[in-house]
């Protein structure tokens, strides 16, 4: 496996919620930016699109009692948290690492929560898949983290952009940002064989390979009722027209340019779609 370095701060950071969490019995996984990072850009040498100064955790507990007992035991250790804004933040002291704890399993409706102080509900559809899906990565010779794989890491991002669409930017970029430097080297050969031979003729345009790999390999890590899902969000992108695509081009495009950026873009979500409905 390889070793990612991390700061002492951050590291410190990390076992003090692992501390907490093992005391309890209570599994957590990364996800999010944090995730992307250590699990794709990184070990590939992908330069970040974006920094964040948050680290979202996925948190797998029966109901919001354990999640309390969790929260409230990272505020009280020796190396302790503060609440942050939101019910979900916690602000790590010697650091001032913020890290957003999102609870799924059996609190669960239908793929969402309710927060109980403010009703405020979150998509966390896909969480469980990619909770046992996870990797665990060394950070250091006493730390593992679990962290979701990057196709259901993008599966779980399309839900967020679904729910959130018109209130933030930033899911489409971090989506693209994965869809435009996916890896293809050394697996081009997989699109002459099946299945993907089936939707790959002579006249494919090989700058759609990235999309289309990305679309299989997300359609072979979720379950049907996962991919049946992510269906008619990407059916959503693959309109050049789509009133979220033009936050993909740059607000100096020339109307030709913006013009040739939609059709790419929508052309890219296309065939990621292709890739995601092929069998299994």
């Amino acid at each position: 496996m390889m070793n990612y370095q991390l700061t002492s701060a951050e590291l410190n950071c990390l076992r003090s919620l692992q501390q907490a969490a093992a005391d309890l019995g209570i599994p957590f996984f990364a996800v999010g930016a944090t995730a992307r990072w250590l699990a794709f850009n990184l070990p590939n040498d992908i330069p970040l699109h974006r920094t964040t100064t948050d680290w979202d955790f996925g948190v797998r507990v029966a109901d919001w009692g354990i999640f309390n007992q969790l929260r409230q035991k990272l505020i009280a250790q020796a190396d302790p948290f503060r609440q942050g804004r939101r019910e979900h933040e916690l602000i790590h002291n010697a650091s001032g690492i913020k890290i957003d704890l999102v609870p799924f399993g059996g609190l669960e409706n239908d793929g969402r929560i309710r927060w109980p102080n403010t009703e405020a509900e979150m998509n966390v559809f896909g969480f469980s898949e990619a909770f046992e899906n996870a990797v665990q990565l060394d950070l250091a010779p006493d730390l593992k983290l679990s962290v979701a794989t990057v196709p259901l890491l993008v599966a779980l991002k399309f839900f967020a952009f679904a729910d959130r669409k018109d209130d933030m930017d930033r899911d489409l970029s971090d989506l693209w940002h994965v869809v435009q430097n996916y890896i293809l080297e050394g697996r081009e050969s997989e699109l002459y064989d099946e299945p993907l031979s089936l939707i790959v003729d002579e006249t494919f345009d090989w700058e759609y390979a990235r999309p289309l790999l990305l679309g299989y390999d997300v359609g072979r890590a979720c379950q049907p009722a996962t991919v049946q899902r992510l269906g008619p969000i990407l059916q959503e992108l693959t309109d050049p027209y789509s009133k979220y695509i033009h936050r993909l081009i740059p607000s100096s495009a020339s109307a030709e340019r913006e013009a040739t950026e939609r059709q790419r873009v929508s052309v890219s979500f296309f065939w990621l779609m292709k890739g995601l409905q092929l069998p299994r």
